[in-house]
């Protein structure tokens, strides 16, 4: 009859520990070294790697969901992977919602993806588009989109920074360099006009001094 040299019971405690997200539990290693503590101590590791590699996740994505810009993770082809918090801000939809959906469907302007990142010496893009919002109104963006070097699956970058502010300060500015440049106008007018009269004034008076 063969002996168990581990506790079937013990490795289904550690395995069901580590499905349900607890990563901390360990298998207890005994001062003998033997079979049963290299199968434990392998357990073991499997454990560490998994609580390392969830932190460095749960590390990125508090990050990625505290960006102010609109974050999605798309295919080559341009379709939503994943987006993070400030889709729902600045769109009012989950982007949850949007998995699955061709990315240009949210924007006005749309992206030859097919044309642009098939071609292997094109890592990144830049331009301005407006993106619908939940009430279907168009807000403008600033929007640029890059490979993600060794990502395994090939995605897309699609960074997206609202503009409305800015194009508001924009319109500012160039409306106070039109006013600015019709009051000089409406005041070379006046300072050319006031000369004249002045010049046309004197003409007469020489006129009538010289008898004519």
């Amino acid at each position: 009859m063969k002996t168990e040299i581990v506790d079937i019971e013990e490795i289904k405690e550690l395995i069901f520990s580590y499905a349900s997200g607890d990563y901390q539990k360990r298998a207890a290693i005994s001062e003998k070294f033997d079979e049963r503590d290299t199968i434990m101590g392998a357990i073991n590791m499997l454990g560490e790697e998994l609580e390392v590699t969830t932190v460095s996740r749960d590390y990125f994505s508090s990050i990625y969901n505290a960006v102010a810009e609109m974050l999605f993770l798309v295919s080559p082809a341009g379709i939503i992977d994943e987006g993070n918090d400030a889709v729902l801000r600045e769109l009012g939809n989950e982007a949850s919602g949007f998995v699955g959906v061709q990315i240009n469907e949210l924007m006005e302007a749309e992206v030859d993806f097919d044309q642009i990142f098939g071609n292997d010496n094109i890592d990144y893009i830049s331009l301005e588009t407006r993106f619908y919002d939940s009430n279907g109104d168009l807000i403008p963006f600033s929007v640029s989109i890059s490979r993600i070097p060794d990502d395994v699956h090939n995605r897309l970058l699609l960074i997206a920074k609202n503009v409305t502010e800015q194009k508001k300060t924009e319109q500012l500015i160039l409306q106070t360099i039109i006013d600015t440049e019709e009051k000089e106008r409406k005041r070379l007018a006046f300072d050319l006009h006031d000369s004249l009269g002045q010049e046309i004034n004197a003409v007469k008076m020489y006129l009538n001094v010289a008898g004519y």
